[in-house]
């Protein structure tokens, strides 16, 4: 599946903001690569700042719909995750606060139930966090012999 790159500027719109809301795109989202590259900056920018997020260990693809942004991991809204915001940071702040969440349906199934990539997804990240913290508890060991403390 291939998605559209084509980005049009609009210059002066809320450009204090963020160098992203004077972008114009098709709704389908984009990988982070394929973004504008000031606003791809800015995305890696928060990334990195946030490592162990969910956003910056699945990389949602970005697009936005008017001016609202949304983060989106998964085929389509129904079927995967999402966040939105007025910029592209603040898709990604939403994406990561509400990645955990499960939506019930009248009558029907959690979110996890019925889309099990997302309780892959969850698990993967379970066994991520504990092998960083394992990791991270190697590291200070192997710190402190150096420094003759152990």
């Amino acid at each position: 599946m291939s998605f559209p790159t084509t980005f049009q500027t609009h210059r002066g719109l809320n450009s204090r903001v963020s160098n992203c809301t004077h972008i114009s795109m098709k709704l389908t989202p984009v990988q982070i690569e394929a973004l504008p590259l000031q606003c791809r900056k800015e995305v890696e920018q928060f990334l990195i700042e946030n490592p162990v997020s969910p956003a910056a260990r699945l990389r949602p693809r970005l697009g936005i719909d008017g001016g609202t942004w949304v983060a989106l991991l998964g085929s389509s809204l129904q079927e995967g995750k999402a966040g939105f915001g007025l910029t592209p940071i603040n898709a990604l702040r939403a994406f990561n606060r509400d990645f955990g969440r499960t939506c019930q349906l009248p009558g029907g199934p959690t979110a996890p139930e019925r889309n099990p990539e997302l309780e892959r997804i969850r698990t993967l990240l379970t066994e991520t966090d504990e092998l960083f913290a394992l990791a991270l508890g190697q590291a200070a060991i192997k710190v402190e012999r150096q420094h003759g403390r152990i």
